[in-house]
């Protein structure tokens, strides 16, 4: 479990955002309430995909319900949004391949399930000859 805040913070880190030992909120106030507005899409975004199942966070204190892997595959992907968001050229070969393995995780964890139920009574027979 992490806060708001802290995927926040992490991710700005990763971009190199931020000085190390300081968060994002106050370094850069305004930014941050940006990034939060990011996040919050995301989590908006995932929950509706089917990725993730917790509520989209109202504020930076609140905590959100994930594992310790779901948080890291949150830090990443909320990094790749801030890049777009902040218009972020590159980035580093290390971020991007986080970036990529949240992905694919998120989409793993995303199952599909189809149910088809048909009458008892239904019967078909494929003659060979005239259904070809």
């Amino acid at each position: 479990m992490a806060t708001a805040q802290q995927i926040i913070d992490s991710a700005t880190l990763k971009l190199g955002l931020r000085p190390q030992g300081t968060t994002y909120d106050s370094f850069d106030s305004s930014a941050n309430n940006d990034a939060f507005t990011v996040l919050q899409d995301l989590v908006a975004q995932l929950t509706a995909d089917n990725c993730l199942h917790i509520p989209t966070p109202s504020s930076t204190t609140d905590t959100l319900d994930l594992y310790e892997e779901q948080v890291k595959d949150l830090k990443s992907l909320l990094a790749r949004d801030l890049m777009v968001e902040f218009r972020i050229a590159e980035a580093g070969a290390q971020l991007m391949r986080e970036i990529s393995s949240a992905e694919d995780r998120l989409d793993n964890d995303n199952t599909i399930s189809l149910e088809v139920e048909m009458p008892l009574g239904f019967s078909y027979k494929y003659d060979v000859t005239s259904d070809v």
